[in-house]
């Protein structure tokens, strides 16, 4: 579990090596910097190839032990906001 705090904590901070940091996070530009790849709505095969290695190195950095934390939820909302689907008013 060491190495997983350790990694975690380096993920996706100013001390990621750019080649993590770039499969981990993409640019928005709305933002002013950068955001985690799960936020992202992957729109090519190219996008959701990178979403799925980024989920890879999580899931390599902490056993798998991340796999139900709350990034699910982020990517469960994100992929309804893809959708289109409205919340009921």
């Amino acid at each position: 579990m060491a190495c997983a705090t350790t990694v975690r904590s380096g993920t996706t901070d100013s001390s990621t090596p750019s080649s993590i940091r770039d499969v981990l996070t993409v640019e928005a530009p709305e933002l002013g910097g950068r955001m985690a790849r799960a936020f992202g709505m992957p729109r090519t095969p190219v996008q959701r190839r990178l979403k799925r290695q980024a989920y890879i190195v999580w899931a390599e950095a902490s056993c798998g032990m991340l796999g139900r934390s709350p990034d699910f939820m982020n990517v469960m909302l994100t992929a309804l906001a893809a959708s289109g689907a409205s919340c009921p008013r």
